[in-house]
């Protein structure tokens, strides 16, 4: 099962959050159940929700709040993971566009 969590962040957080989420997507052999997505917003956004999904039994990201899957956006970008996963979860009603 995947925990999902969420935090918003400055687009200067941004960058450090997404960079430590792909050393530890690598570092742990890039499992399937884990992706960082982002919730589209407008482009004069100063903030953005990142939302992480982690396998069972790894701790939360510094500041994420656990989430229920039914609170899941209904439009995102994937940011680290896989594609067919992303898919999988926000199919095309869902998804706002590929990675």
């Amino acid at each position: 099962m995947t925990t999902w969590s969420e935090k918003t962040v400055s687009h200067a957080e941004w960058q450090r959050v997404q960079t430590d989420f792909i050393n530890r997507f690598h570092a742990l052999n890039k499992p399937k159940d884990m992706m960082l997505v982002c919730v589209v917003g407008t482009p004069e956004a100063k903030t953005a929700r990142l939302i992480a999904a982690l396998p069972d039994g790894m701790p939360l990201y510094d500041g994420f709040v656990e989430i229920e899957p039914e609170q899941l956006p209904n439009a995102t970008m994937l940011l680290v993971g896989y594609d067919e996963q992303w898919e999988a979860l926000f199919g095309p009603r869902r998804a706002a566009g590929p990675s």
